[in-house]
């Protein structure tokens, strides 16, 4: 097959082949399982998209009632995961499986593992080396904003623009003094995304405020 029918778009995932979408290391070359699994979701959403499914359902929420204060200490202690059993090396030339299937007992314990990053992620502030990510908690806000339209004859009038929502209680900012934007927080972002470039930047010196493009200065 010629390499180049397996060619996509940077924008998208979908190779010269009608149907056939590509993403991973298959895509772009040795990369992270993080960026790897973000392929994946977003190949999903392309093929959704281009199957014109509706799948607008709504979701079922499932409040662990669990306190910022409980997940911080739940990350912060290292559970071992559960002894997988596997078949012999010697016996492995068939179609066996060789990781067997775990019982319920394991399968629950094993699940007790999990960091509810859902609620919690945090993982750009522990990964970068200058801890120039750091965590805040804020109540949801939801602004209809306005912009202003001149007609160029002197006169003008107050129009909707967009709205502005935030919806998560937990928010990252990024101090800008602290960061030399070295890309440790967006290899190892979940949701593939670049703290430093994408969060508030904060400046902690009228100097640094000065001379930055974009961001806001912390007096106090």
């Amino acid at each position: 097959m010629d390499n180049d029918l397996l060619k996509s778009d940077k924008s998208g995932y979908q190779t010269k082949i009608d149907n056939i979408f590509i993403g991973g290391d298959a895509k772009r070359n040795a990369a992270t399982a993080i960026i790897a699994i973000s392929d994946g979701r977003r190949t999903a959403e392309e093929i959704i998209e281009k199957a014109k499914l509706n799948l607008d359902i709504p979701r079922e929420i499932n409040d662990k009632k669990v306190s910022k204060r409980d997940l911080i200490i739940k990350k912060a202690k290292r559970v071992a995961a559960p002894e997988i059993h596997e078949t012999n090396p010697n016996d492995r030339q068939n179609f066996k499986l060789v990781s067997k299937t775990l019982d319920q007992e394991t399968i629950v314990e094993e699940a007790s593992r999990c960091l509810y990053c859902d609620e919690l992620c945090n993982i750009c502030t522990t990964v970068c080396p200058n801890f120039a990510n750091y965590s805040y908690d804020i109540d949801p806000v939801r602004y209809e904003l306005q912009k202003i339209e001149f007609d160029g004859k002197g006169s003008y009038k107050l129009e909707d623009d967009f709205v502005f929502e935030v919806k998560q209680t937990h928010q990252i900012l990024n101090i800008a003094n602290f960061c030399n934007e070295c890309g440790n927080c967006n290899t190892f972002c979940p949701t593939n995304s670049a703290p430093y470039k994408e969060k508030p930047k904060v400046h902690i010196t009228i100097d640094s405020f000065d001379n930055a493009p974009v961001g806001f200065y912390l007096e106090k």
